[in-house]
């Protein structure tokens, strides 16, 4: 009797992490680019990142943002899967200027994942005069 294990071809692994890596440049790119774009610092980015926090492909965003559950989470923090949570691929990372105050994985819902909850305080930007309005007391 023979048995196959179907666990991946060991030698896709470094270039899967090199185009994680890859995308992450990009995506770090994207948010800069997007910051610039609408004058703002605050900047929440969240999602499935298909890699477990802590992952050298997530570095670079490090220069940029922060991970909400390495600063405030609680609990052991897999999302992945709902009914067996192991990995921290779903993950919330937020701009400097943004207060974490908890971190929390939600429990099992209707997704094969677990949600990320995130308590957080964004600082109120200052009021800014729309542009249509001002050109018309200047008129």
């Amino acid at each position: 009797m023979v048995i196959t294990v179907a666990a991946g071809d060991w030698r896709t692994l470094r270039p899967a992490h090199d185009e994680r890596v890859g995308q992450f440049t990009r995506l770090t790119a994207l948010v800069q680019r997007t910051m610039a774009e609408q004058a703002t610092r605050s900047v929440v980015l969240g999602g499935d990142f298909n890699c477990p926090g802590g992952m050298r492909s997530l570095d670079a965003l490090r220069p940029l943002l922060r991970d909400a559950w390495e600063e405030a989470g609680s609990g052991w923090g897999g999302t992945m899967t709902a009914e067996l949570p192991l990995a921290r691929i779903d993950q919330v990372w937020v701009s400097s200027d943004i207060q974490v105050r908890a971190s929390r994985v939600q429990p099992r819902g209707s997704s094969d994942h677990r949600a990320v909850i995130v308590d957080m305080t964004i600082p109120c930007p200052p009021a800014l005069e729309p542009k249509s309005f001002r050109n018309e007391l200047n008129e």
